[in-house]
């Protein structure tokens, strides 16, 4: 990632378990940069809470967040 994101707003959270459980949130930067805030690291991602405009991962594909958008892309939603 780069060093100047710009601001970052949250646009899902990533969950584990049967879903019920928070392990992090998924920030969009203004750069197009995604980032996660991880409540647990340690905790194995199963869900996306939402599933992502497809513009968002265009973006962030062509940012530094290559490698996160492919393990987005491998998350199935599940409605929170």
């Amino acid at each position: 990632m780069t060093s100047d994101l710009g601001n970052g707003v949250p646009i899902a959270t990533l969950l584990g378990g049967d879903g019920a459980v928070v392990g992090g949130h998924l920030y969009l930067w203004e750069s197009g940069d995604l980032g996660i805030l991880w409540i647990g690291r340690d905790r194995e991602i199963s869900f996306i809470d939402r599933s992502l405009e497809v513009d968002v991962l265009i973006r962030a594909r062509a940012t530094d967040s290559a490698e996160l958008v492919g393990f987005l892309e491998t998350l199935p939603s599940k409605a929170s």
